[in-house]
């Protein structure tokens, strides 16, 4: 497997679609079809059951294409709040929310915002997904594309 940390996650591995390209003074990797990937990867960042991290968080504000200023603007809040998120532990939970919010919508991924900010059901589908593993695993299958899989912990390691 291939820890993907191009993409600025530190919890993406990759089980197929890639070829490494040994070269000096470093090896190199092609990526099928990157831009699929990064897709995939930003909507199972997007639905996740545990709140973002940090990284996540700028993960999906890059998706987006939002800078900081633009951000803060949308949050009602002041740049150095949205660098204070980026830089320490994320956002509180209400930003949380709203960016899920916010790329569901720019993906065209028709949700209720009720499910985004319900937080009894959030909590109790996090209670049923804690004993997954937190790696997130994908893999490439020529007729479908980029697909996130489950593996088993013994897999994964």
């Amino acid at each position: 497997m291939y820890e993907y940390l191009e993409c600025g996650l530190e919890n993406v591995w990759l089980v197929n679609g890639y070829t490494l390209t040994r070269g000096a003074p470093s090896q190199a990797v092609d990526i099928t079809s990157s831009h699929d990937l990064r897709r995939v990867i930003e909507i199972s960042v997007a639905r996740k059951f545990e709140r973002l991290t940090r990284e996540e968080f700028c993960f999906l504000e890059g998706s987006l294409a939002l800078s900081r200023r633009a951000l803060a603007t949308m949050f009602g809040v002041r740049e150095q709040t949205v660098a204070a998120w980026e830089k320490q532990n994320g956002p509180p939970l209400w930003a949380d929310r709203l960016m899920r919010a916010f790329h569901r919508e720019r993906r065209g991924d028709v949700t209720r915002l009720w499910n985004i900010f319900d937080e009894e059901s959030r909590s109790e589908r996090a209670k049923q997904q804690s004993a997954r593993l937190h790696r997130r695993v994908f893999e490439w299958r020529a007729r479908d594309g980029w697909r996130e899989t489950p593996l088993p912990l013994a897999t994964a390691a």
